[in-house]
């Protein structure tokens, strides 16, 4: 019996550690750690790895976000629900999702030498299903803050907001929104927002 016993015992010492829940920041680190990585990946240099390069931090980064929530807020409640159609929605989501991607890859073309992301505190709401958390990136002149705006979805922590500074990335496409949606239809934002990624690969293209 007492080695019976034994044996469970370290059956749950083992099992304990694998069933932790992620926690909102472990869904952060491990990609960004993993981005960092390939940013400084010495063949990365060579202009014909480009893409390559680029390639593998999209696939990394695209899913740590919620699109259709972003989407949905980006938007607006009111648009979403009306000026859409439901194929539109989908439709405006993926193309977001590659405009944003596509945008975030300008950003940091090329290799970033000693960039290191801190992570400062997590902090979950009542429900448990929303998080916020805060990090910095050290500069030369000033430390850039950086807060990330998570939830829970079919459990897993997914980014819906980030906020550089206290700027939010939601609220400023909300505004540019905004602006379009008083003089265009859903179908000609669409298409303006096809005509967006066009000029971003074409500019990722030019700049190797």
């Amino acid at each position: 019996m007492k080695k019976i016993l034994l044996f469970l015992t370290l059956l749950l010492v083992a099992i304990v550690p694998a069933l932790r829940a992620e926690q909102p920041v472990d869904a952060l680190k491990g990609p960004i750690d993993k981005v960092i990585q390939i940013l400084e990946d010495p063949q990365y240099e060579d202009p014909a790895r480009k893409a390559d390069q680029r390639e593998k931090i999209r696939s990394l980064t695209s899913p740590m976000f919620d699109f259709e929530l972003i989407a949905k807020r980006a938007t607006g409640r009111y648009h979403w629900e009306n000026s859409f159609t439901a194929q539109q929605r989908q439709e405006f989501t993926d193309l977001f999702a590659e405009f944003l991607g596509n945008n975030y890859l300008t950003r940091i073309n090329g290799t970033v030498k000693g960039l290191k992301v801190e992570y400062l505190d997590e902090m979950l709401d009542d429900s448990g299903k929303r998080a916020k958390v805060r990090t910095k990136v050290p500069g030369s002149n000033a430390d850039v803050a950086v807060e990330y705006s998570m939830r829970l979805r079919d459990g897993k922590w997914k980014i819906y907001d980030v906020y550089v500074e206290g700027v939010s990335l939601v609220q400023n496409y909300q505004s540019q929104f905004r602006s379009l949606f008083d003089k265009e239809s859903a179908a000609q934002v669409i298409d303006r927002l096809k005509r967006k990624i066009e000029e971003q690969k074409h500019q990722n293209e030019t700049s190797g």
